[in-house]
């Protein structure tokens, strides 16, 4: 018997076949994207899911069958009982992602375990109530931001997904593509070195996929993105993207240190603007 179908018996072992379960498992796919699988299901737990038999819910990523948002406040959730902040065990509502794309409402009760070097959660499922309102887990006063993007870096698949999505839909509504090469037109002799120094730090991901990503760092907003998305072939000719992806990042100007600090001046003013009338509201 192989090591893997003994970790897939191991996991198993730890389902209820009466009972709608699943067991996931952490997979850290590169430095920064973290996510988890699911590694084991009942056949109850499978048709909540919308799938016919537990083997096609098995090697799912956790975040592509949930309703994002849900994902995002459960791994806050998590990253505090990593830390023993809060008890192993939780129970509360989120929405499932079905095949048909059908979001299914479930309470899950999950525990959270160490086994070995492998972070497990053990869901239980259960339909809710559709008349009664959602209630979402609730989201923790503080959860410390390193352990955070130790045990769950900074996006998930499902996350990662969304961004590459949303930079194809900006690369195809641009009309003149001749425009990404106004860095090498625009730049004169006295910015290099302001270039050189304000030049965002670019990642390759290791990811097991035949195109190459990246992770950037946006000059305007200092936050890190996810980029690339090209064939391996075409990874010498690939030029870097120069427009950060965050939509609430209001740099219309590309992405460089000359359009940079202006676009930060107007941002940090809207910002005041929007808390000025926030507490005029208040």
């Amino acid at each position: 018997m192989d090591v893997k179908q003994q970790h897939h018996e191991r996991f198993q072992a730890l389902l209820d076949p009466r009972e709608a379960m699943t067991v996931a498992v952490r997979v850290q796919l590169s430095p920064s994207v973290v996510d988890t699988r699911i590694v084991a299901a009942t056949p109850r737990a499978a048709a909540l899911y919308g799938y016919d038999d537990p083997a096609e819910l098995e090697g799912q990523f956790t975040s592509m069958v949930h309703v994002l948002e849900d994902i995002q406040r459960t791994r806050l959730r998590s990253t505090l009982r990593a830390l023993g902040l809060v008890d192993p065990l939780e129970r509360y509502e989120v929405r499932l992602l079905q095949r048909s794309g059908t979001v299914q409402r479930v309470l899950k009760e999950v525990e959270q375990r160490q086994m070995e070097e492998t972070m497990v959660w053990v869901c239980r499922l259960e339909p809710t109530d559709t008349r009664v309102p959602f209630q979402p887990p609730p989201l923790p006063e503080t959860v410390p931001e390193d352990a955070l993007h130790h045990f769950f870096g900074w996006a998930c698949v499902a996350e990662m997904e969304a961004l590459l999505h949303h930079q194809r839909l900006l690369l195809t509504s641009i009309p003149n593509m001749s425009i990404f090469g106004h860095e090498e037109t625009l730049v004169s002799p006295r910015l290099t070195r302001t270039l050189a120094e304000d030049a965002p730090s670019v990642e390759r991901l290791v990811l097991r996929s035949p195109r190459v990503y990246y992770r950037y760092r946006c000059l305007v907003c200092g936050r890190d993105w996810i980029g690339g998305g090209h064939e391996e072939a075409q990874d010498e000719a690939y030029r870097r993207p120069t427009r950060c992806n965050y939509a609430d990042c209001r740099a219309y100007a590309w992405n460089d240190p000359i359009a940079a600090v202006g676009a930060r001046r107007k941002r940090a003013q809207r910002l005041a603007r929007q808390r000025r009338d926030a507490a005029w509201l208040s």
